[in-house]
């Protein structure tokens, strides 16, 4: 290497001064593998440059130790034996010669900005300027990777290119020059953002681009042929009458009006949105004791609604495609648990495009509740249950205690009657519905106690 300052081998270990500042000095690595801290006393000459450690261990392979830097005269390393090192100090700005710069830049309607991609081991940076890329001046000296500059003119175009530098023993080494950078002084492109406002609508909002006079607005269904859609001075445009789940692509550029003439700026990045038909919500009710009613919240721009129906809330089938708003669900099962969601569509050229499934809810079949009513004679207490639709018999019970039912009577009719009466003793009655589902009874709730005393 020609940039190569000082070398020396293990056995040079004279050469350098090496110093173990951690571990134990043994004669078998192999058996007691440990850590050893180890410093090369290379010499302040070459504080700030740049360092290698070749090391060959005693297996016969190398590790590598690269790009360390030499400070207050040392360099440090951690290995695992003392076995033969090479080191190599050499001066890094001696390859800046063959290096070319790497810059980019940006542009509003009166500046531009270079930025310039960082160099090791450099002092700074030459940016150079021309107007008609012939005759360059250099404009700044810097350490900064950006640098911006203002108060230009308006659509005019400038040439830069750097190069970097470097002081090394008062004397300055120079890199090659960047590439050319063309920058025109133009409105910035804008950064838009586009929001679905409903079924058949999109919204554009631009973020404002300073010295703009005004914005066009560029739509594609295909992410390939734009066609100008609005040119317009406001932030913001709702581009209505779209068809539902067709995706729509916009791009927005700045323009700048001069003595009549317009000087447009960089399209912003394409930014896309599909009209979409919004989720609705539904309401269940019971209704009998198999049926349930599905009542749904309309949604705007739908044609009609398709009503899903499980029983385990994870297998859900098609139950019901319609236009109607309520549903009502019959041929259940009493106490089975019904679950629902319902989602909208559109039919757009032929085809459903749907909306997303509503929040899922749940109804039960059940059998109505009775009322019970208790006749007292002189001899007996008779008790009557209102008749339940659905049900295929009725249970009536009776306590002395509030507290402890027993089964009175369980029959198919309506009525039953207690004549097992002490006189002067509180009587409680209640009663209930069932209904035999797969051969087992389904009960409805309980009716209110009510307490009669015997004569």
């Amino acid at each position: 290497m020609s940039n190569i300052l000082k070398t020396a081998g293990y056995n040079a270990l004279l050469a350098y001064n090496i110093t173990v500042t951690s571990g134990s000095l043994i004669t078998n690595v192999a058996d007691f593998p440990v850590e050893f801290a180890v410093t090369f006393d290379v010499g302040t000459e070459f504080n700030g440059k740049k360092a290698y450690i070749l090391h060959q261990k005693q297996d016969n392979s190398f590790e590598h130790f690269k790009n360390l830097t030499v400070v207050n005269g040392k360099i440090d390393a951690t290995v695992m034996e003392l076995s033969p090192f090479m080191v190599g100090i050499y001066d890094a700005t001696q390859d800046l010669a063959n290096i070319v710069p790497q810059i980019s830049g940006s542009v509003t309607f009166d500046s531009n900005t270079v930025t310039i991609t960082k160099i090791e081991n450099v002092t700074g940076y030459e940016i150079w300027r021309s107007a008609d890329n012939k005759t360059f001046t250099k404009v700044t000296t810097t350490t900064n990777l950006s640098t911006v500059y203002n108060a230009l003119a308006f659509n005019k175009t400038f040439y830069y290119k750097v190069r970097a530098y470097a002081v090394v023993n008062s004397e300055t080494i120079y890199s090659k020059y960047s590439d050319i950078l063309v920058l025109t002084t133009r409105p910035i492109a804008p950064k838009i953002t586009v929001t679905n406002v409903n079924h058949n609508t999109n919204k554009v909002t631009i973020t404002k681009v300073a010295g703009a006079t005004g914005y066009e607005i560029w739509v594609s269904t295909d992410n390939k042929t734009f066609k100008l859609l609005k040119t317009t001075t406001a932030l913001t445009y709702t581009h209505g009458s779209l068809k539902t789940g067709t995706t729509y692509y916009y791009k927005v550029r700045a323009y700048k009006t001069v003595s009549a003439k317009k000087y447009h700026g960089e399209y912003s990045v394409v930014s896309s949105m599909k009209p979409y038909l919004r989720a609705t919500t539904a309401k269940v009710v019971n209704v009998s004791f198999n049926s349930n009613k599905i009542t749904i919240k309309k949604a705007t721009g739908a044609t009609g609604y398709e009503i899903w129906v499980s029983t385990d809330n994870t297998n859900f089938k098609l139950q019901k495609t319609q236009t109607a708003l309520v549903y009502t669900h019959g041929s259940l099962k009493t106490e089975t648990t019904y679950f629902y969601k319902v989602r909208p569509y559109k039919t757009v050229s032929g085809k459903k495009v749907f909306g997303d499934f509503s929040p899922v809810i749940s109804m039960k079949p059940v059998l109505k509740k009775p009322t019970l009513s208790v006749t007292v004679t002189a001899t007996s207490h008779k008790l009557v249950s209102t008749k339940i639709a659905g049900a295929g018999g009725y249970e009536f019970y009776v306590s002395t205690d509030n507290i402890n039912f027993v089964l009175l009577t369980s029959t198919t009719a309506t009525s039953s009657t207690n004549t097992s009466l002490e006189k002067g003793t509180t009587y409680y009655y209640k009663a209930r519905a069932y209904r035999v589902v797969d051969g087992n009874k389904v009960y409805s709730l309980y009716t209110s106690t009510i307490a009669k005393v015997a004569k």
